[in-house]
């Protein structure tokens, strides 16, 4: 009898134990989930996530006109006005520390033409340069609200030169060999983003090569559902 009784205390212990163990497995799960979920989510800026960057430069193209422009016997003088670089990018991330983007870049620069070291007066040179490219980039430090990644950008920069106005035979002869061109551009850069919602940030990027030195600008973040 004794035994039996024994029996019977051991097994509601038993089950005790196991209901309560139960129970706070599935409260412990619960919580770490809601955490997770909370703190970090894959889904906002791991695989699947979309980055769309949206900002403005600085280059140096004034300097690099000089070398690319296909002109015998002209050059230019210091430029009257220089637009930033108004970049545009998207980035797809196809792995949770790596994407791969597109890119677009655009920058003008006005100056008076100049042959044999003489300004021709009444006229101005509109030169612009629009990058198309692809980059990919590595992320070492990626989580909810930070960003920070290393990459490269490979394109293409297409450059139009022309002079205003158009009617006049000096324009003509000035004009010779001036016309659109293509170069290739490669960029290494390194960036940082900041998020300040589930959506919205800023970023900054550092850059050696075309189109830009640094630039800086919103950032949009589209997360798969």
């Amino acid at each position: 009898m004794y035994i039996c009784q024994k029996i019977k205390g051991m097994r509601k212990l038993t089950f005790g134990l196991l209901l309560s163990l139960a129970f706070y497995n599935s409260a412990f799960s619960q919580v770490s989930t809601n955490d997770t979920l909370h703190t970090y989510p894959k889904s906002r800026s791991g695989k699947g996530a979309f980055i769309i960057n949206a900002g403005v430069g600085y280059s140096t193209i004034f300097v690099a006109v000089e070398g690319a422009l296909p002109i015998k016997g002209a050059s230019i003088q210091v430029p009257t006005s220089v637009s930033p670089a108004i970049n545009l990018t998207g980035d797809y991330s196809f792995r949770n520390d790596q994407s791969v983007g597109i890119c677009v870049t655009y920058q003008k620069l006005n100056d008076i033409p100049q042959t044999e070291n003489t300004s021709i007066t009444g006229y101005t040179e509109s030169i612009t340069r629009t990058n198309i490219a692809l980059r990919y980039l590595f992320h070492f430090i990626k989580n909810t609200n930070t960003d920070t990644y290393v990459g490269t950008r490979i394109g293409l920069s297409f450059w139009v030169d022309g002079i205003l106005p158009l009617s006049s035979q000096q324009y003509t002869q000035l004009a010779m060999g001036r016309s659109s061109f293509v170069l290739p551009s490669l960029q290494l850069l390194f960036g940082y983003r900041r998020y300040f919602s589930n959506t919205i940030g800023v970023h900054v990027e550092l850059g050696i090569g075309t189109p830009y030195l640094a630039e800086a600008g919103i950032t949009f973040r589209i997360c798969k559902k």
